[in-house]
């Protein structure tokens, strides 16, 4: 389908008592190379279309009159994506306003550290945004809830939030009799994060979690709560078919019920990372997810696709899809990629992916971390629908074909034979080695590489 170009305006007036406070817009999904413009200031340029952003607009308003936001999405540069994209504004858009102590989207992160059938220790760690010129001593609160809604833990910490920056405050929680967050039981806990200067509430956050444990190897494979647990799912991309790519809740929740009604405990979200909602339907239902973050690094699949940006954005489109969606219990693993073109070690594949690998476990060191390997472009399987075509569907005889395509296919024989040497070192760093349309190297891999996990 045709791009275009987008243009979204909205004017919002803001009363002049609110000089003290933060805006920050916050854009789910903008598909794609979005601008934002706040009265005429060019505030943010976000080229991928699939990571959320944010965008502090507070220098820029004007107190007292209306502040005129403007958002421009192009995705006149075709073709940029293998599937459909959709186009401007898809996912949700917000206008968040705070204290100028406050916690930023994304930096609050939850995770159970330790637990049995008697107790378990959770950690929250939340970073509080200080926005003023000088230390303020703040007082941190933090309260869980049970799915129904009962306060069954409160905590208050104090300590200095440091001036015209960031600080990093932590509790470790004990709880009782944990209830296990699983694909059968998705019991889900809510924690609401506050925070104080001299009594008066300066901001609160909350974020919904689950209690589980998930592990990986090649003797168990994957295990959730310490029960081996086959994947038994599909891949599945962004869109709802006739609705397009706006990121309905409601559609979103209806997708992953059906797939969990025929049987689905697994998703992959395939190529990209996934709305909000559908990670959050995800750990409603209890299905376990894939995170996927691209679809290609810098060698391109279409000529305006993300190989244009990788370069300068990888790092911080990792960092927005990690950051965003580490409180989602179904998420078990991140995946890196999806049939990379530098798998081969081509172009610093091998460099590529130990510094993916090495990042996201810097942010995140609780799920695995995976890439969709597939075959080689040389494999004779390929160049088979090659050979197809040509012949107009037919086998067709060999024999006709000029000597260097025999050359070729000899080495396309080649390539798929050592394919699991010469794909080694972009494989190494990974947890979890995903083998796109090679199942029939499971059993002859499993035995070549005995502790990885396939």
């Amino acid at each position: 389908f045709s791009g275009g170009i987008g243009t979204y305006e909205k004017e919002i007036f803001i009363n002049e008592e609110e000089k003290e406070k933060v805006y920050i817009l916050l854009v789910e999904g903008a598909y794609m190379n979005a601008e934002v413009y706040i009265n005429g200031h060019l505030a943010a340029l976000h080229p991928y279309g699939y990571t959320e952003f944010k965008v502090d607009l507070t220098q820029y308003i004007r107190l007292g009159q209306k502040n005129k936001l403007r958002v421009v999405v192009n995705n006149n540069a075709m073709p940029n994506s293998r599937w459909y994209s959709g186009s401007g504004l898809y996912r949700h858009i917000q206008l968040l306003t705070a204290e100028k102590l406050y916690i930023d989207p994304w930096d609050l992160f939850v995770v159970a550290e330790d637990f049995n059938e008697d107790k378990a220790v959770v950690k929250i760690e939340a970073t509080v945004t200080n926005a003023l010129s000088v230390d303020e001593s703040i007082e941190f609160q933090t309260i869980i809830y049970d799915p129904q809604g009962n306060e069954i833990f409160t905590e208050i910490k104090s300590g200095i939030a440091r001036r015209e920056g960031k600080t990093n405050f932590s509790s470790l929680i004990p709880m009782e009799a944990p209830q296990l967050w699983s694909t059968e039981k998705p019991y889900l806990y809510k924690a609401r994060t506050k925070v104080y200067k001299n009594g008066s509430l300066m901001d609160e956050t909350e974020t919904t979690f689950g209690i589980r444990s998930i592990s990986f190897d090649a003797k168990n494979g994957f295990r959730l709560n310490g029960t081996s647990l086959k994947l038994k799912g599909g891949c599945i991309h962004h869109d709802n078919g006739p609705l397009g790519a706006a990121a309905f809740d409601v559609a979103e929740y209806r997708k992953i019920r059906l797939l969990k009604e025929l049987g689905y405990n697994a998703i992959r979200t395939a190529h990209n990372p996934p709305s909000r909602a559908l990670l959050d339907a995800c750990d409603y239902y209890g299905m376990l997810v894939i995170d996927e973050m691209f679809d290609c690094w810098r060698q391109k699949k279409n000529a305006y696709d993300y190989h244009l940006y990788f370069e300068d954005w990888w790092k911080r489109d990792v960092e927005a899809t990690i950051l965003r969606d580490r409180n989602h219990p179904s998420v078990i693993m991140w995946s890196i990629g999806n049939e990379i073109g530098e798998r081969d070690g081509n172009s610093d594949g091998v460099q590529i992916a130990e510094e993916l690998c090495a990042y996201v476990k810097q942010l995140d060191p609780t799920r695995a971390v995976t890439n969709g390997v597939n075959a080689i472009f040389l494999d004779a399987g390929e160049f088979g629908g090659i050979l197809a075509n040509i012949f107009n569907g037919s086998a067709g005889d060999l024999s006709e074909l000029p000597p260097e395509v025999h050359e070729l296919l000899k080495e396309c024989d080649r390539v798929t034979a050592e394919w699991g040497e010469i794909t080694e070192p972009f494989c190494k760093p990974l947890d979890v080695v995903g083998y796109n349309y090679l199942d029939s190297r499971y059993e002859e891999d499993g035995l070549k590489f005995p502790d990885r996990v396939i």
